[in-house]
């Protein structure tokens, strides 16, 4: 048995468990992560092709549509200015009507192309055109100043080899540039269509390769958590396994000293030491049988056992003094008078308190004040365990590890597996528990938790 344990502490195979003990959830992290940046990164690539999209339905929007609205009303209105010039001198008007108003509007639309003509098949033959319009506004005014000197022999030719060549050859280039603007509108149809088509295509593929991902860390991830509980299984059977190895030498050990006890008289100074051990012995029964009997059960608590956390503090207390007295440590107990029960067996909290109290022990390190108090509070339905130490306390940041398996934060070479504080952990938890830790350069304050046990 001695050599099995030995064997089993070695420090490379205590290496070993701990990278074992972290992988699985280090799998579930890398997964998790994976699978958020796939989809993450599909959306986006995703967004960056809609947005083309966009950006296609604006230039129509904004660009091309308005310009061609515009050329549309520009040649409406030369088109007016013609048919007025028309009625005028085949009426003898003194003016053509509304004019000045056509003018304007010429020139609003002739700016308002201009405003929204942004693409190079728009714009490039926009200045012919501009010229021709200003061309057939010039010959509109010759006439008009025709009519208003009352010369309608001289108004009558201007307009017919004049105006009417000025506006027709107008209309002709606002046609084709409106032609040309079609082809500008029907080509960004064409690329909003096409980025549409591929950018729905590759959120097919990226959605089935996300899927297919997902899918992938998924398994890796159940694989990972069957392995997690595989291995809490193989720790519980393993402490069945050796709180079975023990518990059959303790007997003998228990029955020897009470013979030893019978032998010597009754004011024997001995005794007080013999009783101390028998207590001790009793202790160690006390948490092997709790211990082997939650491994057996499957790591599921026993609900309606409860415990005395005065009377397990003040049993730590004397079974930890002579190490303290040795580390010239002092212990106190501070708590009510009366006594508090927890919900849990008597071993697990004498396990839980023996734990954090050797542990507070051990890293004492070589602090000028040496001293470890137990506190213990209750409030409502729950009762509050604090062992303070006046120790160096934890290097910063090791508070959110020291209670994983085989992570130990102190380098000072102590031996040990990194267990104890993992294993308060799962019993406080099991029974309904929380643990929690404190630490500065003062020392540091571990401390659980468990459920008022019912009266």
């Amino acid at each position: 048995m001695s050599t099995a344990i030995t064997a089993w502490r070695t420090p490379r195979f205590e290496s070993l468990l701990g990278q074992t003990a972290r992988k699985p959830r280090t799998i579930v992290v890398v997964a998790f992560l994976l699978a958020v940046t796939a989809f993450v990164g599909s959306t986006l690539i995703v967004a960056a092709r809609l947005g083309e999209v966009s950006s296609g339905s604006q230039a129509l929007s904004t660009n091309v549509m308005p310009a061609l609205l515009a050329l549309t009303t520009l040649r409406e209105r030369l088109g007016e200015v013609q048919r007025g010039a028309n009625t005028a001198v085949d009426t003898g008007a003194a003016a053509l009507p509304d004019l000045d108003r056509h003018i304007l509007e010429i020139q609003a639309q002739s700016a308002a192309y201009e405003r929204h003509a942004t693409l190079p098949r728009q714009r490039e033959s926009w200045a012919r055109v501009h010229d021709t319009v200003l061309l057939a506004v010039d010959k509109a005014k010759l006439v008009q100043n025709d009519l208003a000197l009352r010369d309608s022999a001289k108004a009558r030719e201007d307009l017919d080899t004049e105006l009417r060549p000025a506006s027709s050859a107008a209309g002709e280039a606002i046609a084709s540039l409106v032609a040309s603007n079609a082809t500008a509108a029907e080509e960004v149809a064409r690329d909003i269509d096409h980025v549409r088509k591929r950018a729905t295509a590759l959120l097919f593929v990226l959605d089935l390769a996300c899927v297919c991902f997902a899918v992938a860390l998924a398994s890796i991830a159940v694989r990972a958590a069957r392995a997690m509980e595989v291995r809490s299984s193989e720790l519980l059977s393993f402490a069945g396994r050796v709180a079975h190895d023990i518990r059959g030498p303790l007997s003998p050990v228990l029955m020897g000293l009470k013979l030893l006890g019978d032998q010597l008289p009754k004011e024997d100074p001995g005794q007080m030491v013999i009783g101390r051990a028998t207590r001790s012995v009793g202790r160690i029964t006390a948490i092997v049988e709790d211990l082997l009997a939650f491994a057996r059960a499957g790591g599921h608590a026993d609900r309606k056992a409860r415990a005395g956390v005065l009377a397990a503090a003040h049993a730590t207390v004397e079974e930890v003094s002579p190490l303290a007295a040795t580390n010239d440590i002092t212990l106190r107990i501070e708590g009510p008078q009366e006594e508090v029960f927890a919900s849990c067996p008597d071993g697990v909290l004498a396990s839980l308190l023996g734990n954090l109290v050797n542990n507070a022990i051990k890293y004492m390190g070589k602090a000028e004040l040496r001293v470890i108090a137990l506190r213990i509070s209750s409030a409502r339905d729950r009762v509050l365990v604090e062992v303070v130490d006046t120790g160096p306390g934890l290097p910063p940041g090791a508070e959110e590890e020291v209670f994983h398996p085989y992570v130990r934060a102190d380098r000072s070479g102590q031996p040990g597996l990194g267990l104890g504080l993992a294993t308060v952990k799962r019993l406080a938890e099991a029974y309904g528990g929380h643990v929690g830790v404190r630490s500065g350069p003062e020392g540091s304050t571990f401390s659980f938790d468990l459920p008022v046990a019912a009266a």
